[in-house]
């Protein structure tokens, strides 16, 4: 097959408009941060299924991580982490957990945090938990999912892909001019 010439620029504003805009059509922002990365990227499929229970938090919760952010580290991982075939060794010698608590920095420049409810706070000026109906529906006429969520998910997804770029991951069917 062919690879298609892109610039890096190109691509990644490619992958922050098909994050941003799988939020606004698809919600599930942990998945949505994959999505646009399975297109460029050889990854699994299965981690799109496996990052199911991600979003809004921890299960639409608002409780623990931002979706975006954990399932940029499974991406990360999938390239840098621990196979399984050297699961005696420490899971800590391996590149996957020094490119996450990069990508979690990002988090930390741009919305003073990396949790779900302090990303809310940042993007929306306030918090919801997505499994109360008025708090859903709130969040959505807040603009969560059409626009404030929809954004964190593209900025994620560059994030990730900056990192798998910088660090030798190659392009599927692509090649960077």
């Amino acid at each position: 097959m062919t690879n298609h010439r892109i610039s890096r620029e190109e691509l990644l504003q490619r992958i922050r408009e098909q994050g941003f805009l799988c939020e606004s059509k698809w919600p599930g922002c942990g998945q949505c941060t994959i999505y646009p990365l399975l297109e460029y990227f050889e990854i699994d499929e299965s981690i799109f299924k496996s990052a199911s229970a991600l979003g809004g938090g921890f299960a639409a919760t608002c409780e623990g991580l931002c979706g975006t952010l954990c399932c940029g580290s499974m991406v990360i991982s999938n390239f840098f982490g621990r196979p399984l075939e050297e699961k005696e060794n420490d899971v800590f010698g391996y590149r996957a957990g020094k490119l996450s608590r990069e990508l979690r920095e990002k988090f930390i420049q741009k919305y003073d945090g990396y949790t779900c409810k302090e990303i809310q706070k940042a993007v929306m000026g306030r918090a919801y938990n997505l499994r109360i109906p008025e708090e859903k529906e709130m969040f959505i006429k807040a603009g969560g999912y059409s626009e404030k969520c929809s954004g964190v998910v593209g900025d994620a997804a560059v994030w990730v892909a900056e990192v798998l770029l910088d660090n030798g991951v190659p392009l599927k069917n692509y090649e960077l001019l």
